[in-house]
């Protein structure tokens, strides 16, 4: 207690100094407890399941078609449900949406079908109520619902009562029997960008779902292992199931059509979207950290350089080493709780300036806070800190020669080992910010290389609008298409519109994939390629090039394709049409997708659907009025607009939608460049960050450089009297000193593109369009850090050429 205390006298007699150490360390662990608190929240925290380290997920995928990992079918659900031995209990599910009405106005929420098994498979148990019976996830089963704890608080205000209440969804009455308690959501997803399921029901296989083994029904599988078999085990076991059911249907499993199966933990899938950037970032405060210790070291040693005749007089008057060592680990320490208690504040604010802009990169971000772990963390990291900074000052004392330091202490500046000492940690500092830097214009290098890719259409001026036409209030497909035909058609007529449209799909906001072959091939010849259904005017509306033929037109309509005996139309994009033969070639081509004929008739320029870092894959456009799909229950309505701001025409877009049919939610209104931006968000998210802790780096290291070179005119005061007195021009001096802050800092560039080298490699799968070793960002990087280095010099150099060479003699 007695060295903590004289710690605090140390530090109000030297506030100055105490301030710049506590600040500094301060930045150091708020950035590295800012990381670390949305990394305990997104990779770190255990799934809210019983024994989460024994769920595994299984995926299928084909190969030879695409490297994607899916569901599987109903068949094969129930093949590995009643063949595999490794499990105790196995469960499917699927992502689905309803509008729930019977309301003041119809909402749209996402929702899970799963069987009944789902909820003993994870191991949960509901906070009220039930969870579903065998029975009820048959075809024909009782329609009853599972509310989220979230949603039973939101439209149920918390009441008990809701346990045996109405949900109407999609118009069809579902009675609650259960509510799940606070935290549960599956899957495990804290990175997801879409939102959490508001309720569950039961997911029935009908015996036409089962027969057919290339229907269009992802069944998402989750499983438990049984205890005593070990992960190895489950996956060779359902490796052999499904061998065995592609044997017995060996007609059906072949050629492209042949399938493999994955078993992969659920853990492993917990924030799997963040996880490259996170742990980036992780890398990169640990550097910023090792930069503030640094300083803070140069800074504790500069004192005690000037505490060297009290130090000495101290050891002289009884004060044994370890005492002397003990109470400058004890400044250190100090300082650095100090600067912990002030990081943790810091790092908060940075979470919530994270979330407020970043908002869908990492779901939950704003619930981000500092925890247990998260202090423990601080407090282990703050005790290292403290050591680390605090051990350097102290080392000098194992071993004093007390009549050294009195003699050394009537100097300026302390001696010539404490400066060579301090030039090498300025070297280890600059190293780092270099590595930093090299990360940070590495990632922007990379946006600016996305941002050149050509996104295919014209987002400016544009505005789009969702909603959904459930099956129980449009069950013709007739009612459906004329309900979309006037509300397209009051879109247009809104005054500033150039063009509406329909479609089901958007670029880099949705995503569907279908399989095809061409006329004439094998039945297993499937391929796949990217679709969206559309309507005439989509092309005009997105302002996408329609390079040949023709786009769809009121001739297209379902009369005009029977299946067979009438192929309907398609649009193909001009990446598949190459592939097809030359140019013109595609037009006429007949494909086969789901038992439909459909004829090319016109080739479209190429849209990046997936991500503009993403290839342009094969592109099939099928006219909305004339193909009929799963796909045709969710509309997106597009409206481009001749001058202004488009989104200001939100509120008449919805009125507009909702004069055809008031009970139709319409949601999800943004322009089209809020798509594209949200498309860029994690590239944008990494890149902002890392370059924000580059900056802070670079500033702590021209910092720590500036000190050195002051300290070292201090030192060199007697010897650059000398020197003016032999007829050394300011000039000559300014060279000197600005020529030892360069030379440091060319060690540093040196040594740190050697590690930013390796640290590129690291994170090349964040990189896009740029090598990993791109001499153009590491070129920049050092030029760029030699003039800042430059300039740091400066005020020091400054200062020596105008030392008196009378006063310096006289000192010395």
């Amino acid at each position: 207690m007695q060295d903590v205390r004289y710690a605090l006298r140390t530090a109000r007699r030297n506030p100055g100094f105490a301030a710049v150490a506590v600040l500094t360390l301060a930045l150091g662990i708020g950035v590295n407890t800012a990381v670390f608190s949305v990394v305990n929240t997104v990779l770190l925290r255990t799934a809210p399941y019983t024994d989460p380290a024994r769920l595994v997920t299984l995926h299928e995928r084909f190969p030879k078609i695409s490297g994607l990992w899916m569901g599987v079918c109903p068949g094969e659900y129930l093949d590995y449900r009643d063949r595999t031995r490794a499990f105790s209990s196995i469960a499917g599910y699927e992502d689905t949406v309803f509008d729930v009405t019977g309301g003041a106005e119809p909402m749209r929420i996402e929702a899970q079908r799963v069987t009944h098994t789902l909820f003993a498979t994870l191991g949960v148990s509901p906070l009220a109520g039930r969870t579903f019976l065998p029975s009820e996830d048959q075809a024909g089963g009782a329609s009853v619902a599972l509310l989220s704890y979230e949603f039973w608080q939101r439209h149920f205000g918390g009441s008990r009562q809701a346990v045996g209440a109405v949900v109407r969804l999609n118009e069809q009455p579902y009675t609650v029997i259960g509510i799940m308690p606070a935290g549960f959501e599956f899957p495990f997803t804290p990175a997801s960008t879409g939102e959490p399921p508001a309720l569950w029901i039961p997911m029935a296989f009908t015996a036409a779902d089962i027969r057919d083994r290339l229907k269009e029904f992802p069944v998402h599988v989750v499983a438990r292992i049984k205890p005593g078999i070990s992960f190895a085990q489950a996956a060779e076991d359902v490796h052999r199931v499904a061998d065995d059911f592609q044997r017995d249907y060996a007609d059906l499993y072949t050629g492209n059509l042949r399938l493999e199966a994955s078993l992969d933990r659920l853990e492993a899938e917990n924030g799997a979207r963040a996880r490259p950037v996170l742990l980036t970032l992780a890398g990169a405060v640990v550097f910023v950290l090792l930069i503030a210790c640094v300083n803070v070291t140069n800074l504790l040693l500069a004192r005690a350089a000037a505490r060297e005749r009290e130090m000495a007089l101290r050891n002289a008057l009884g004060a044994s080493a370890g005492r002397l060592m003990a109470q400058l680990l004890a400044e250190g320490l100090l300082l650095t709780l100090s600067g912990a208690a002030l990081g943790c504040a810091l790092a908060q604010a940075i979470v919530k300036l994270a979330a407020s802009l970043w908002p869908t990169f990492v779901a939950g971000l704003a619930q981000v806070h500092i925890d247990l772990k998260v202090l423990a963390f601080t407090l282990a990291l703050s005790i290292v800190t403290g050591l680390a900074c605090g051990l350097a000052p102290a080392l000098g004392w194992i071993r004093p020669d007390i009549g050294a330091a009195l003699k050394q202490a009537g100097r300026q500046g302390g001696s010539r080992e404490h400066h060579r000492f301090r030039e090498a940690l300025v070297v280890l500092e600059t190293s780092s910010a270099v590595v930093l830097s090299i990360g940070a214009g590495l990632l922007i290098h990379s946006f600016l290389q996305v941002l050149r890719v050509p996104i295919g259409f014209s987002p400016r001026g544009v505005l789009i609008a969702r909603t959904t036409f459930n099956r129980r209030r449009y069950p013709s497909s007739d009612a459906r298409r004329e309900a979309e035909r006037q509300m397209t058609q009051r879109l247009a007529a809104l005054p500033g519109i150039t063009a509406a449209s329909l479609t089901t799909h958007i670029p880099l906001a949705d995503d569907r994939q279908i399989g095809y072959r061409f006329e004439g091939e094998d039945v297993h010849a499937v391929r796949w390629a990217d679709n969206a259904l559309i309507d005439g005017d989509y092309f005009a509306a997105m302002g996408i090039p329609l390079l040949q033929g023709r786009t769809f037109g009121p001739w297209d309509t379902p009369q005009a394709a029977d299946a067979w005996t009438a192929p309907a139309s398609a649009i193909v994009n001009e990446s598949m049409a190459r592939r097809i033969g030359p140019r013109g070639d595609a037009l006429g081509k007949r494909l086969i997708w789901g038992g439909r004929l459909l004829t090319i008739v016109g080739i479209a320029g190429d849209v990046h659907i997936k991500a503009l870092d993403a290839a342009v894959n094969p592109t099939i456009y099928t006219s909305v009025y004339q193909v009929e799909s799963a796909a045709t229950t969710s509309a997106v309505f597009i409206v481009r607009t001749r001058t202004g701001d488009p989104a200001s025409l939100a509120r008449a877009v919805r009125d507009a939608i909702r004069s055809v049919d008031r009970d139709v939610p319409v949601f999800d209104t943004r322009t089209l460049d809020q798509v594209v931006a949200r498309s860029l968000e994690t590239r944008r998210f990494a890149m902002a960050l890392l370059s924000s802790f580059a900056v802070l780096a670079v500033a702590l290291a021209l910092i720590g450089l500036y000190s050195v070179l002051s300290y070292a005119v201090a030192r060199r005061t007697s010897e650059l009297g000398v020197r003016f007195a032999l007829g050394a021009t300011r000039s000559q001096v300014v060279r000197l000193v600005v020529g030892d802050g360069l030379r440091l800092t060319a060690v540093g560039i040196g040594a740190g593109a050697l590690l930013g080298a390796a640290a590129a490699r690291a994170m090349s799968r964040l990189l896009f369009g740029i090598a990993a070793f791109d001499l153009a960002t590491f070129g920049i990087t050092a030029a760029l850090l030699l003039l800042a280095a430059l300039i740091a010099s400066l005020v020091p150099a400054w200062r020596a050429s105008r030392v008196d060479p009378m006063a310096a003699l006289r000192c010395e």
